[in-house]
């Protein structure tokens, strides 16, 4: 006689094998348009700065220069933001470490400061795009809609 109970039948199955981490790399166009938002409100900001608090902008900026700052905006906010900026927000994106796992500050600020390198940005043309910044930090931006485990 067939056992109708399942449960006596059943061989344990680790339930977690399956789900892993699925990365997919965010294209060149979201990760353009990333750079481009990002690039907007940082000098929405600084030029906020400015009228406000001109002396404030003026010990910020003159000492670093634009490309620093930018980089500190960056990695301020991918630090506080858990991988997050307001472009990535906006395009559904998410900087983490190649494993799938958050990045931390220290990813981020490598990755922050490693794009104001001189033409770092034309590393990100071609197919996949693998830009220099994140070749250095170990990281990459990804498709948070189609990546799991993230």
């Amino acid at each position: 006689m067939e056992n109708l109970n399942p449960a006596i039948n059943y061989q344990a199955e680790n339930l977690l094998d399956d789900i892993g981490v699925h990365l997919v790399p965010a294209n060149s166009g979201r990760r353009f348009l990333n750079r481009l938002i990002d690039l907007t409100v940082f000098i929405g900001i600084l030029a906020l700065l400015v009228y406000l608090a001109p002396g404030f902008a003026a010990i910020l900026v003159v000492p670093f220069g634009a490309g620093i700052t930018y980089a500190l905006y960056i990695g301020l906010m991918e630090t506080a933001l858990k991988g997050k900026t307001i472009g990535k927000y906006i395009t559904g994106t998410r900087a983490v470490q190649e494993s799938g796992a958050p990045i931390n500050a220290g990813n981020a600020f490598g990755r922050a400061f490693s794009q104001i390198v001189p033409f770092e940005p034309f590393s990100a043309f071609g197919s996949p795009c693998n830009p220099w910044h994140d070749r250095w930090t170990h990281t990459t931006v990804v498709d948070e809609k189609q990546s799991r485990g993230i």
